[in-house]
């Protein structure tokens, strides 16, 4: 600050580690690493199904050349019950549960703002806010199902695991039926979306079903003593696991259909504005100022 006479200057000082050419608002490019998940949104899907889908093979090799499950399609839970797998499993799954609430922001976000640009009811912007915690509720319920395991538990722990994979398989189906409307509203941009997520969906809930009924009949027809999955059992039982690794993956692979989507949207970065007070401008009449940051 310099003074002189009655007439006060003020005499900006550039900041020690920025360029003097560089304008004191405009905030510095992110490392490269941050500034390609900023830009490149799309490869946010990918990253997440492939995640995923390594951590269940990864349990059922580890499970299969330790011999702790049977070689040909065992339930996916069956593949992590005992350690090493069930600590990888689980860790895995937690990890890949944040990937895919990421995704079902993401989606939200870049809808939102397709909703705002175009004359719809505002039906369709709760249908959006319902999506988005339909698919938190998924990764919710993979975290569950994935850090308490069905075997080694009393029947009555059980019954976490179970909630857990009901809320990532049904609450799955019923976030693709959601996203699927929402493209469909939006066919003029999202035209291919929409048909490709419209015949996952289909697939996906026919697997949901089949599992569904299969399971049932199995676990029925083995609590009365009609038989074993080695035994007379083993066709309904192959159903039932079969279907629900393809579910799994279904539900798992539904965001890449976010991919053309992603491709056009940039995540910009926040704003945070900070209220700051100081001793001497409270003393001075209470004044205040509002600092503007820009991560």
């Amino acid at each position: 600050m310099e003074t002189t006479g009655k007439q006060t200057t003020a005499r900006i000082v550039p900041h020690p580690h920025r360029s003097p050419s560089r304008d004191p608002m405009i905030p510095p490019k992110p490392p490269g690493c941050l500034d390609c998940l900023r830009t490149k949104l799309h490869l946010l899907p990918i990253i997440t199904f492939t995640w995923l889908a390594v951590t269940v093979c990864l349990s059922y090799v580890l499970a299969a050349i330790n011999k702790d499950t049977e070689a040909d399609f065992p339930y996916i839970s069956k593949t992590a019950n005992v350690d090493p797998q069930r600590a990888i499993f689980s860790q895995m799954v937690t990890m890949g549960s944040v990937l895919y609430g990421i995704c079902s922001t993401m989606r939200y976000l870049s809808m939102k703002a397709d909703l705002l640009s175009c004359s719809v009811s505002r039906g369709y912007h709760w249908l959006n806010i319902i999506g988005v915690c339909t698919g938190l509720l998924v990764c919710l319920g993979n975290t569950i199902l994935g850090n308490f395991p069905t075997d080694g538990y009393r029947s009555h722990y059980k019954a976490p695991h179970y909630v857990g994979a009901t809320a990532a398989f049904a609450g799955g189906v019923v976030y693709g039926w959601i996203q699927t409307r929402l493209s469909w509203l939006l066919e003029h941009k999202q035209r291919k979306t929409s048909r490709i997520q419209l015949v996952l969906m289909i697939w996906t809930t026919m697997a949901l079903l089949t599992f569904g009924i299969s399971k049932v009949v199995y676990e029925v027809q083995k609590s009365k003593g009609y038989g074993t999955k080695e035994g007379t059992l083993r066709d309904v039982y192959l159903v039932s696991t079969v279907t629900e690794w393809v579910l799994a993956f279904s539900i798992a692979g539904f965001p890449l259909t976010f991919v053309r989507d992603f491709k056009a949207s940039v995540l910009k970065s926040p704003r945070i504005l900070r209220r700051d007070y100081t001793e001497d401008i409270q003393a001075h009449g209470g004044l205040e100022k509002d600092i503007d940051y820009k991560i």
